[in-house]
This record gives C-alpha cells, structure tokens and sequence, in this order.
C-alpha cells in the first residue's frame, strides 16, 4: 500500500547530469514500494532553463503531491519549485548534491565573474525562498556545516549516498574472479576539482614499472583532459579509457589495486562506495566528508602531492593477502553504512514524518 505522493523536481533527469540522475534514481527504488513519485523537469535548453510550460505543468501537478523534493539549486525550476511549494503550502525538502561546498564558491577556483554571479542569486534568490523549506539536505556532516552558514535557521538533515550491493553482486558475477593487479585506478568526471592532475603528478614521481594509472572516465573539461595528458605524456603505464558502463566498470573496480580519488571537493562521491562494495579499497580526501573512511580499511589524506605520495607508498606495499582482507573490510564497511536498505529506511522516515506533519 502507497502511502503519500512526491514529486522530484529537478534541472535536468538524464545521465548527463551524473550524481543528481543517480540520486534520483536511488530514491525511486528506496520508496517504490512505500510513496508514489513522479520526476518533473523541464525539456528546454534555455537560459536559466526558464520555462513558462514547467511552471504551468508544476501549477497542475503540485497540488495531488505530499511533499516536493527539489534536487539542486542553480536554475529555474528549484526556484520556480519551491515558489510554488510555499504557494500551495507543501511541505518541501531540498538536496543542495554539493553545490555550495566551500571549493565550488572559492573565486580562485571558479573566477571573479562566475562567483559575483552566484553570490548575488545566492542571497537575492536561493537563500530567500529555501529558508522556508521544511528540510534541507546534507550528504555528509561537512556539507551541513558548510551549508549552515547559508541557512542558519533550517533544519539540516545528514542522509548519505548508497550504493545498490545487490545490483553490484549481479555485475560482479559477470565478471572474471580474479586477484586484484598492480593497477591504480581513478573513475569519474576529469574536471578540475577532482584532483586528477595530483595523481598523475604522484604516479609519475614513483618512478614505477611493474604498475599503472587508468583513468576512467568522460572528457568534461576540455582544457583540463589537455593538461592531463600533457602531464602524462611519455609515460606508457598511463591509460584513458574513456567513459565506461555496466559490468565492465564493476570489472575494473575488482581488478584494481587501489582506487584513488583525489578530490578539492566531493560529497562522498559514488566512486568511493561503488569500488568499496566491489572489495576494492580507496584513497580519497577529507574534503569527501567521510571523516570515518580509514575504518573501511581505505586511507584519508588533504589533497596534495606529497600525502599522496605516501598513502600510494603505504598501500603499494601491501602484501596480497593484506590487500584481499583489507578489501573484505571495505565491502563489510559499506554494507553496514552504505546500503540501499540502510540509507532508504532514512528517506522513509523524512517523507512519512512530512506527510504526517511531523
């Protein structure tokens, strides 16, 4: 039995639009069974992606829904979505997916023009129509503190990312069981604030032959992929793969050695827990907000060269049989934290608490 209705409204719903599509997605399988859903988007590529056709769509869905979760802040439709949430008096939740984090509103990072943009939509837009929502969303306790500053008065709610181990069981049975290669392996985005340059610059300083660096993932920032492989130009145990799917991902994450994920800045970033549930442990960054990783038989460093350096030094020296156990940690770790049966039964209690007033 379905017990309340909500409704998704988002920028954009394709796989395009990476963490907040699988977000979404995860959502549905979490609550199919406990809430009807429906995801609202607009179908233009305007500035803003302004829409006059969205809002009248949104004018006659909103009012057989429960609760409105609006996913992301910068456009149109988290605007215009949480207008007409208060309009009709619904009580609305909003998932920020990292989009304020301290790197992403840095001017040395995005620039001056980008940065008095967002800071002037921040207050005259963002800042004044979510202080009225019933819930804003943090992925981690880092994100809720940086997002406190923002909105002092709401109540910020810490649910996590999850990862579907069942869904990662069926791919990994179609893959070859083999003991993890001397390979490190980095999967995402190749944009800036992921760190990749930083792997590459360390992979390089090793002076190692017998291991290599693959890179997986889609070409986002053009000028950036050029920088990567001028960096890694001459060195033939470097590889870019490309954007990978499917089992074939979940193949290389059960290969790898390592997984590394160097970012400035990331809300805990599928990738971590992805590799993880294959029993592949990862190098990544305090600025993931995975504060307790290193019980994930993982290792947490700041994102620069020289820690690094030392925590690839650390793992590389792992014999076979620490690296398997370290590996059982892992997959046991995100089991217990991380799992869409853990993770979902928190979107439950949200929505129904919401539809009952709570």
């Amino acid at each position: 039995m379905k017990h309340g209705k909500i409704l998704f409204i988002t920028e954009e719903y394709s796989k395009n639009f990476y963490g907040v599509y699988t977000s979404i997605k995860q959502l549905s399988a979490f609550i199919e069974g406990n809430f009807e859903f429906k995801v609202l988007t607009p179908n233009t590529n305007n500035i803003w992606r302004y829409s006059r056709k969205f809002k009248k769509d949104l004018e006659k869905t909103i009012s057989s829904f429960d609760v409105v979760h609006i996913h992301g802040v910068w456009q149109y439709p988290q605007y215009m979505g949480a207008k007409l949430a208060i309009k009709y008096r619904k009580p609305f939740i909003v998932s920020i997916h990292g989009m304020l984090e301290q790197w992403v509103m840095d001017i040395k990072n995005i620039g001056l023009l980008k940065y008095l943009k967002k800071s002037i939509y921040l207050r005259l837009f963002i800042q004044y129509v979510f202080k009225k929502a019933a819930v804003i969303h943090a992925i981690t306790d880092l994100e809720k503190q940086s997002l406190k500053k923002y909105f002092p008065y709401n109540e910020i709610i810490v649910i996590p990312n999850a990862v579907d181990i069942k869904k990662i069981d069926e791919y990994l049975r179609k893959t070859k069981s083999e003991k993890p290669q001397k390979y490190i392996l980095f999967v995402g985005r190749l944009h800036p604030k992921k760190g990749i340059e930083l792997l590459i610059r360390t992979f390089n300083s090793l002076k190692i032959k017998d291991w290599k660096l693959t890179i997986i993932g889609p070409e986002e920032d053009k000028n950036y992929v050029n920088l990567l492989k001028k960096l890694s130009n001459g060195n033939k145990n470097i590889e870019f793969v490309g954007e990978v799917w499917g089992h074939e991902k979940f193949e290389f994450y059960r290969k790898a050695w390592v997984t590394v994920l160097p970012s400035y800045s990331e809300t805990i970033g599928m990738v971590n827990l992805e590799s993880t549930a294959c029993y592949t442990p990862t190098i990544t960054t305090f600025q993931t907000g995975l504060l307790n990783w290193e019980k994930s038989g993982g290792v947490l460093i700041n994102p620069n060269v020289n820690e690094l350096k030392q925590a690839l030094k650390k793992i590389m020296s792992w014999s076979l049989e620490e690296r398997i156990n370290r590996g059982k940690i892992a997959r046991q770790f995100v089991e217990k934290n991380f799992s869409r049966e853990t993770v979902g039964k928190m979107w439950v209690k949200l929505y129904s608490n919401l539809i009952n007033g709570g």
